[in-house]
């Protein structure tokens, strides 16, 4: 009984710091302390400037010999594109029209890795894998690329040539693959940072957990829920247990053990990326139901990750 209860305080003291700050930055912006514009400004300066430099930073002072995860990015490739395909023929079953079904499709599939994601695998292990930083690259590619065709056809229209290229020059100038790539460079370099380089950098990376946290709080908005509860519910089943639930057991079978199979959770059982409103709204797909998956996984996402950490604790994962 005594090793339930130390396994669940476990998973509550990592979970509820994370909603904790969450919920501050829905309440400020609820009391007027914070506006909209506090939320898209947030947003922009992570994607831009805290999160690359972050991930830029973190590559270029972890040891890398590990090598590139060639096998696990592979399956994470895998497991996305399942949940894709999977996700078009449930959005039927629960009524959706084609015009909503790439929006549901893309809310399935695509995670909050960078701003939830990260501070989530942090704070479960301590530390930052460099292999975490290392699949991302996978992941960017193929959520791009994937929302681009899925939301294009439900418009009826797939200019599959545009899309492809339209997407690889997107990614060239990605933040986060930029930053990724500038790490890498400058620790297979060996070039050492001077001790107020690496300070200015080190408060960048201190710095983007939080204002993350905030910003996903204060994007928050009740009423997205209202009129998209059944899909909200469904897309939350498919991509907070299904999803995680499948590819650790599959991630395990393959032999992963420990980090990897946190990494692999962590990938699929984080709330749909707020990111992914944009991009619908850009190219006319449901954008009510794409905050209304926003809002749903990442409300219930407090009890499924709280569960998974649990089970891992009481697994021996961890």
């Amino acid at each position: 009984m005594s090793g339930i209860i130390s396994n669940l305080l476990f998973s509550l003291e990592v979970v509820l710091p994370l909603f904790i700050i969450m919920a501050l930055g829905f309440f400020l912006k609820k009391k007027g302390f914070l506006s909209n514009v506090f939320a898209v400004e947030a947003n922009k300066l992570l994607y831009y400037a805290v999160m690359p430099v972050k991930l830029a930073y973190d590559l270029w002072t972890v040891d890398l010999s590990g090598g590139f995860p060639l096998e696990l990015g592979l399956l994470i490739v895998a497991g996305i594109l399942a949940t894709a395909a999977v996700s078009l023929p449930i959005a039927k079953a629960i009524g959706l029209p084609r015009e909503s079904a790439g929006t549901f499709a893309h809310a399935a599939y695509r995670g909050n890795y960078i701003f939830f994601g990260i501070p989530l695998l942090e704070s479960i292990t301590g530390r930052i894998d460099p292999k975490a930083q290392f699949v991302i690259i996978f992941t960017l590619v193929l959520y791009n690329i994937l929302a681009v065709l899925l939301l294009q056809w439900s418009n009826g229209e797939v200019d599959l040539g545009y899309s492809v290229l339209s997407t690889f020059r997107r990614l060239l100038t990605n933040p986060f693959i930029v930053g990724i790539l500038a790490g890498v460079l400058l620790n297979v370099s060996g070039l050492t940072a001077p001790a107020f380089v690496r300070s200015t950098l080190g408060f960048f990376s201190q710095l983007a957990t939080p204002l993350a946290l905030v910003a996903i709080g204060a994007s928050f908005s009740l009423s997205a829920g209202n009129q998209y509860r059944v899909p909200g519910m469904v897309v939350s089943a498919l991509k907070l247990v299904i999803s995680p639930v499948i590819m650790v057991l599959a991630a395990a079978l393959l032999g992963y053990q420990g980090e990897d199979l946190v990494i692999m959770f962590v990938i699929f059982g984080v709330p749909t990326a707020i990111s992914s409103y944009a991009m619908v709204q850009a190219m006319d797909g449901d954008s009510d139901l794409a905050a209304a998956s926003i809002f749903y996984t990442t409300v219930l996402s407090v009890v499924s990750t709280t569960l998974f950490i649990f089970a891992f604790r009481s697994f021996g994962v961890l």
